[in-house]
């Protein structure tokens, strides 16, 4: 192929800032075949979400990837062409490598606003002289010339140990582990089976050993192995703990019932509307641990996630601040996106910037678990399945000790636990004749018990205000409290 064919060239955006690779997920048109402008030509998935590439020209494809194929960030996914491909699907033979690659650091792509859509920047066309024939190959002499493309983190460590970026002339992506190796700060012999593969080098075959007889061998697939890269970030460290406590729910739900139906079983909805509030007076559990130069990152808004793990892999969902005023807001917006996820139609807005997350195994059966931090947070939240018996489920946080201790985790679940039970409060019915019981008002809208019991109502509910308070509330009160 010249270069006067090359009409586009495809990358993989960057979406998420933590994300080092993709997952191809999709391939829906085949190679080779026509496609016109704004046609789906890949679906990609990253640590967050699951993004579309389309053509930006109308052509013929050449798709430079496979299904299931782990991909850098900016590196070339397809080109569109004027006219047919010739060459296999798969990464650049020799001579069409260095056609249309740009000089420097590979080209940032363009994502569409209000769309999980991504079409990357089409390269310029080079002017219609044929290049002189190299006499080494192209893909040695022209590819590893690029400069590589490193991480954030690797980069902050490049900066500390005083490398030069020329150390690692000649690799696709530097990691931080790849700074690790190179400045002797983790044993040599790791080498093997974690570096950055050389530019255009051929992989050496490694002996994987011999499965343990009586074990099938099942390989972890590539959005498997994407999660847990992404759980990596916080839990390799090991320095995270938790810590427990037992609540009883029955108020809570017996409101819950009351006031939803869908998520009328579980704590979860009252839990994220307390969160926001809770996460304001404990702000070290609304952080991130950015290194012991740096120190801790406190994050300026609250963002709560919710975790998902139906049938289509993990993934963390952000409840919109617009549905976080009332309970039957947040379980609107949890089925809109509980219904997205099974749909494979949740896009990159709906799962960024989470700060806190929460997981629900309420209705598993679990009594207890210790859930795992994901990458830009300092704790998470689970919810355990209510034990009948003893009418109690199990809050679980889970922290990072570098961001915070064992003392304020402690708090943290106290308070809550505090908030949850104060629906356990009594509910006067009316029923007692005593005039200072019918005395009693909403602390709201002070509307008496008295005229509850004239009215038809169903009473008042014992309440703990956020200042340590018992209070008072009518029904009508309740959801705007």
């Amino acid at each position: 192929m010249s270069a006067d064919d090359l009409l586009e060239i495809l990358r993989v955006p960057q979406e998420g800032a933590n994300d080092e690779f993709v997952v191809v997920v999709e391939l829906p048109v085949a190679h080779g075949s026509r496609v016109e402008v704004g046609e789906l030509i890949a679906e990609i998935e990253t640590s967050k979400a699951v993004v579309e590439v389309v053509a930006g020209e109308a052509g013929h494809l050449a798709l430079l990837c496979h299904l299931e194929d782990q991909l850098p960030i900016g590196r070339e996914i397809a080109r569109i062409q004027r006219g047919p491909v010739t060459t296999p699907q798969g990464p650049l033979a020799e001579g069409d490598a260095a056609i249309g690659e740009p000089q420097g650091p590979l080209a940032s792509p363009m994502v569409s606003s209000g769309a999980a859509t991504a079409s990357a920047v089409s390269s310029a066309p080079a002017p219609a002289v044929s290049p002189p024939k190299p006499t080494t190959p192209p893909l040695a002499a022209d590819i590893r010339d690029l400069e590589p493309v490193f991480s954030r983190e690797a980069v902050g460590l490049i900066q500390e140990t005083g490398l030069a970026r020329d150390t690692f002339k000649g690799r696709d992506f530097v990691r931080v582990h790849d700074v690790r190796l190179a400045a002797g700060l983790v044993p040599a012999t790791s080498a093997a089976s974690t570096h950055t593969p050389v530019r255009g080098a051929t992989p050496a075959t490694e002996l994987s050993p011999a499965p343990p007889v009586g074990v099938t061998v099942k390989p972890l697939t590539a959005t498997k192995q994407a999660e847990i890269r992404h759980l990596e970030q916080v839990q390799s460290a090991g320095l995270n703990s938790q810590v427990h406590t037992l609540v009883d729910p029955k108020g809570c739900l017996a409101m819950m019932a009351r006031e939803l139906s869908v998520y009328a079983n579980t704590i979860a909805p009252e839990v994220i509307r307390l969160l926001p509030a809770l996460l304001g007076e404990f702000p070290e559990f609304n952080a991130r641990f950015l290194g012991g130069q740096e120190g801790i990152g406190f994050h300026d808004q609250v963002q709560v996630g919710l975790a998902l793990n139906l049938e289509d892999g993990l993934k963390v969902v952000g409840v919109p601040g617009e549905a976080m005023a009332t309970l039957q807001g947040i379980e609107g917006a949890l089925f809109e996106l509980v219904e997205k996820y099974m749909q494979r139609k949740l896009k990159p807005a709906d799962m960024n910037g989470i700060t806190f997350t929460l997981t629900d195994l309420s209705m598993s059966g679990v009594f207890l678990f210790n859930p795992l931090i994901g990458a830009q947070q300092s704790a998470i939240l689970g919810i355990s399945s209510l034990d009948d018996g003893l009418g109690r489920l199990v809050l679980s946080l889970t922290f990072d000790h570098r961001v915070a201790d064992g003392k304020r985790a402690a708090e943290f679940l106290g308070a809550l636990k505090e908030r949850i039970e104060a629906f356990n409060g009594e509910v006067f019915t009316g029923q007692a004749p005593a005039s200072e019981t019918m005395a009693i008002h909403c602390h709201r809208c002070h509307r008496s018990l008295r005229d509850e019991k004239r009215d038809g109502g169903v009473g008042l509910l014992q309440v703990v205000t956020p200042d340590g308070s018992a209070k008072h509330l009518c029904r009508l009160c309740l959801e705007g409290w």
